[in-house]
């Protein structure tokens, strides 16, 4: 993660949706959160968690996006199960 150039330090709410497991070293948005949180911020981190098996990710894709094309079912199923992280992964 490149390092930022925010307008100030110190937020009171920092929210991140959905970028975690894009990053190549998940330290840096802990150190970037670390960095720009002021004192009793609230953050709030939501992001996705990788299937046990590909069996389940397929199940899930299924469910959630059995109507689309095929195309749409292969792509997403591959780009899912791939990116996201295990909780290990993370937790540090």
């Amino acid at each position: 993660m490149p390092d930022l150039d925010l307008p100030r330090q110190g937020y009171d709410i920092i929210f991140s949706n959905s970028l975690l497991h894009h990053l190549l070293d998940p330290s840096a948005l802990w150190k970037t959160l670390l960095k720009y949180a002021g004192p009793g911020a609230r953050i709030a981190l939501m992001d996705l968690l990788r299937p046990h098996s590909k069996q389940q990710a397929q199940a899930l894709l299924n469910t959630y996006a059995g109507n689309e094309p095929e195309i749409k079912r292969v792509f997403g199923l591959v780009i899912d199960f791939d990116t996201r992280l295990p909780i290990d992964e993370v937790a540090a």
